[in-house]
């Protein structure tokens, strides 16, 4: 059945990750383009909402800020099954990803929330550039981390 065969194709998919890319289709930045920006929250759900939409402007503006500094990567997201969470998939992906862009000499941006998370990419090799506080009145601060990763110099021989 259709079912089974989704659920089996599913099962042999250990991580994902979202990625773009100069020269990349331009789908994907469509798509967060309309879910970062073209959005605006609908009043039914309360002034709170509205907040925390104006602190995600913010923190999209020093993103851009921080992305308008040239041609990049950037990784939308990436996620792993929990059944593989702790096994090295996500660094296998950020490897992957990283590889790639070290051979178009570009650097790789992307933002993340929690010590936890920002400890794994800075062991992937990015560093924090800013990092903007997310808050509104009924919920605490959240700390996000717009982190880079600078090529890795062609040049360089490894022994």
């Amino acid at each position: 059945s259709s079912s089974s065969s989704s659920s089996d194709a599913a099962s042999l998919y250990r991580g994902c990750a979202i990625v773009t890319y100069p020269g990349s289709k331009q789908d994907i930045d469509k798509l967060i383009l309309l879910l970062n920006t073209g959005c605006t929250p609908p009043p039914s759900l309360g002034s709170q909402c509205k907040k925390r939409f104006a602190a995600l402007e913010h923190m999209w503006a020093a993103r851009d800020r921080l992305a308008g500094q040239g041609p990049h990567w950037y990784v939308h997201m990436i996620g792993v099954a929990a059944s593989e969470q702790g096994r090295g998939v996500g660094r296998m992906l950020m490897r992957i990803i990283c590889a790639l862009a070290d051979q178009d000499a570009l650097p790789v941006h992307l933002e993340v929330s929690g010590s936890r998370n920002r400890a794994f990419f800075e062991q992937c090799g990015f560093r924090a550039m800013q990092t903007v506080d997310l808050s509104s009145d009924d919920s605490p601060t959240l700390k996000i981390h717009l982190m880079t990763r600078i090529p890795f110099p062609k040049n360089i021989e490894l022994v």
